[in-house]
């Protein structure tokens, strides 16, 4: 099966070729936006109502769906929680060795606090 290619619009979104996924991919100013909901303004967990707020804000810079932010939000959360999760896996009893230039700490990590 042959992929075929998003061509883009004026408006920096894309438009869909025909037999290709319908998947949704965020305009370089929607990102920055919801980004900035995210991790500027504490938007962790939108209600439904702010959800229609930022979509319909984020439609001046593309196409775009309440479900695709709604996604983008869980998306995210989820990414973050298995980034701790792989932190928090580290070798118990190992050692971090933090070098800045000529002096290093050797900190046990079972000192370090857990947050």
């Amino acid at each position: 099966m042959e992929l075929q290619a998003q061509q883009p619009t004026e408006e920096g979104g894309s438009i869909q070729a025909a037999g290709s996924s319908n998947r949704w991919a965020p305009t370089p100013p929607q990102l920055r936006i919801l980004k900035g909901l995210y991790y500027d303004k504490g938007f962790k967990y939108p209600t439904p109502e702010q959800i229609q707020e930022i979509c319909l804000h984020l439609k001046q810079y593309g196409q775009i769906e309440d479900k695709n932010v709604f996604f983008w939000f869980q998306n995210l959360k989820a990414r973050e929680r298995q980034k701790l999760k792989e932190f928090r896996n580290v070798r118990v009893g190992g050692s971090l060795d933090l070098n800045f230039g000529s002096t290093s700490c050797n900190i046990p990590y079972r000192h370090l606090p857990v947050y």
